[in-house]
Order: C-alpha cells, then sequence, then structure tokens
C-alpha cells in the first residue's frame, strides 16, 4: 500500500494521506519504520541545523564551539534513542508505552527547538489522485472569541486574554487519495471535511491579509475514524490572498485522533498550509488541485551547502570549505551521518548543491 508518514511542520494535505490509510486498520510495521526512518532524518537534519548555529556564534576552534557541538551531540544521540524507542513499542503494539515514549521525544525536541513545528521541509513522497476540496461560508455576525488554545509546552506564543473580534468562516468538503490496497489495486479512499476557524480579514487594492485566531479542522474517514486539528495561538497563523483572490491558509494546530494506535504514533501538532480562492462575497473555497506541489512549500537551504557560512551559494568556495572539512572528519561534513567520510557525502553535497542553487540561487 502506497503509504506516507509525516513529522510535524508538513502541509495538512500530505496528514490526510496518513488519516486515509489509517482509516481502515492499525499501523502496519513497516509503516511504523516509515515514521521511523522521516523522523530520524528530521533529527539528522536538526543536528546538522545545530552544529551550524554552533559553527556560526563560535567560530571553530574555540572551547565554547566545542562545548556547543558537545551539547548538540549530546542532543542527537539521545533523540535518536527516542526515536527508536517510539519504533519498538509500537512494532509491539504496546500504544500507550507507544504514546508515553513518542511524548518524551517530543518534548526534548522542544528543549532545544522552540518553533520546531516550523522547521521542518515538506515530504517529498507525495501521494496519487489527492484532492482536497472545501467552501468556507462566512457567518454575516462578527464572533467574540479568544486567539486560540495554549500551545505545547515550549512551543508557541502566549495567549492575550483580550477577546478579538473576528469573522466564523464554516467550511465543509471532502478529502479523496488514491492508495494502492495489499492487493496492488487503486482504490479511491474519500473522507468528509468539516471546519471552523474564526478569522480576522482586512481587505484593500493589494489583496486580503488576515490572522486565523482558533478554531478546529475535522476529517471523518470510513471505519468511523476522525481526526482533529485544533488551532494553537502561533504568529504564524495567517490568511494571504492576492488581489485575484488566490492565496493560502496557515495555521499551527494540535492533533488529535479517535484510533489509540494513530493517536498513540503520530505527532502532537502540525503545520496546515491549504490553498483559498476568495470571492468578492467573501466566500473561501479550498481546492488543493487548483495549485502545483511545488507552490505549498518552498525548500528552505540546506544546512552544509553554504558551508563557508557566508551567506551565499558560492560554488568553488563552498565546496573547498566543505571539502577541507570533510578530509578533517567533521561532523558537519558527514552528509548522510553514517560515521564515515567517503565519497557518498561528496556526491550527496554536490547534488543538494545543485538543488538548493536551482532554488535560491547563488554563484
Amino acid at each position: 500500500m502506497s503509504k506516507t508518514f509525516l513529522n510535524v511542520g508538513c502541509v495538512i494535505a500530505l496528514i490526510f494521506v496518513v488519516l486515509l490509510t489509517s482509516g481502515c486498520r492499525r499501523p502496519k510495521p513497516s509503516e511504523i519504520d516509515r515514521w521511523y526512518e522521516d523522523s530520524v532524518r528530521y533529527i539528522e537534519e536538526a543536528f546538522q541545523r545545530g552544529l551550524r548555529a554552533c559553527d556560526t556564534a563560535f567560530a571553530p576552534p574555540s572551547p565554547e564551539n566545542s562545548q556547543c557541538r558537545t551539547g548538540w551531540v549530546n542532543w542527537y544521540l539521545e533523540a535518536l534513542n527516542g526515536a527508536w524507542n517510539v519504533r519498538q513499542e509500537a512494532i509491539q503494539e504496546n500504544w500507550r508505552s507507544t504514546r508515553r515514549s513518542r511524548e518524551e521525544l517530543e518534548e526534548r525536541l522542544r528543549q532545544f527547538l522552540p518553533k520546531w513545528p516550523d522547521i521542518q521541509d515538506i515530504i517529498k513522497q507525495l501521494p496519487r489522485g489527492l484532492t482536497v476540496n472545501a467552501v468556507g461560508i462566512p457567518n454575516d455576525s462578527p464572533v467574540m472569541a479568544p486567539p486560540g488554545i495554549p500551545a505545547p509546552s515550549g512551543g508557541g506564543m502566549p495567549i492575550d486574554p483580550t477577546p478579538i473580534t473576528g469573522t466564523k468562516y464554516i467550511f465543509t468538503g471532502t478529502v479523496s487519495c488514491l492508495l494502492e490496497n495489499n492487493e496492488g489495486v487503486d482504490e479511491l479512499i474519500e473522507g468528509v471535511l468539516v471546519a471552523t476557524l474564526v478569522i480576522q480579514l482586512s481587505t484593500d487594492e493589494l489583496g486580503t491579509s488576515g490572522i486565523v485566531h482558533s478554531g478546529t479542522i475535522i476529517v471523518s474517514l470510513p471505519g468511523n475514524f476522525e481526526a482533529s486539528y485544533t488551532v494553537i495561538s502561533d504568529p504564524d497563523n495567517r490568511v494571504t490572498a492576492d488581489s485575484t483572490g488566490s492565496g493560502w491558509i496557515t495555521a499551527q494546530t494540535r492533533t488529535s485522533y479517535s484510533d489509540q494506535a494513530w493517536e498513540a504514533l503520530m505527532w502532537s501538532t502540525a503545520r496546515i498550509r491549504l490553498p483559498i480562492s476568495i470571492d468578492g462575497a467573501g466566500v473561501m473555497t479550498i481546492d488543493s488541485a487548483s495549485r502545483p506541489w511545488s507552490e505549498y512549500d518552498t525548500p528552505r537551504m540546506r544546512p552544509y551547502t553554504d558551508y563557508d557560512l557566508d551567506g551565499v551559494l558560492d560554488f568553488q568556495a563552498d565546496f573547498a570549505a566543505f571539502l577541507q572539512a570533510h578530509a578533517a572528519g567533521d561532523l558537519r561534513a558527514d552528509i548522510n551521518h553514517d560515521d564515515q567520510w567517503d565519497a557518498a557525502d561528496i556526491d550527496l553535497w554536490l547534488q543538494h548543491f545543485d538543488e538548493d542553487h536551482a532554488i535560491h540561487g547563488g554563484s
């Protein structure tokens, strides 16, 4: 069966793939392994960014740089061990222990990375035939509402106790995706989306902008499965649209699943990012098929392609700095994290430099 597992920070359309799959059954061992592999990739990316931050703040070699790097090495090893514990408990279907281990891992991540839901690249393995279609009708009467529920420990923003005036949007629609079943045959899996969001909007000749203050998105799937996404307070909870009404809804959410196994395994926060169009009456339409996948997220520059830390992708300078560090066995130069400084790292660096250069430019 086709499968996509997510770390936090991914677009909600990809989250739906997991949910559409999970509406039928508990996680398979192969899917638990997929969660583990994706988690390890995220941890490795965070580790690389931590090492880069050490080198940016404290020029090596120095005692401060060494201390900073040691701290990140310890964090990296503990995070890997935490992800492995989650996998082991899930493989044995000890869902209560799985959830406890996963929550401990999340807390460890938050301690070092307060904004960790925001820094994960979009997962490249995309489903086939995925569509999210929903229409949001504004309520004519302004509503008074708090700007969200408290964020998890270590993340999000403090709550302003002053109520805000916004417009309640009620969305209804569908979610569908083509997935392979156990016999390798494509099946169309369909779900229902219902959402209530309190949004504060302003419009001028340039377009529409606003804040998503609160609300909940609920996805109901076959087999009495339900997934809930509740908006948590965050400065990036935004609605943006150009003068034609074409734009995006983005929000950080706290997740909840009706199935014990998936509730135990999946991350407790997720980033929603969905394309919208707004008409003259203020009606919002979500249509995921209206935008190419490349627009859902702009991939961030990898932490090791600008190896000399000058803010510019310059092949000659960055490659020379990388090769020097690679020859010295520097942790940042072990691109695939296999404790080997070999041709595989060089090949990956060249590949990733070309990809980053194509997106972010340079010389």
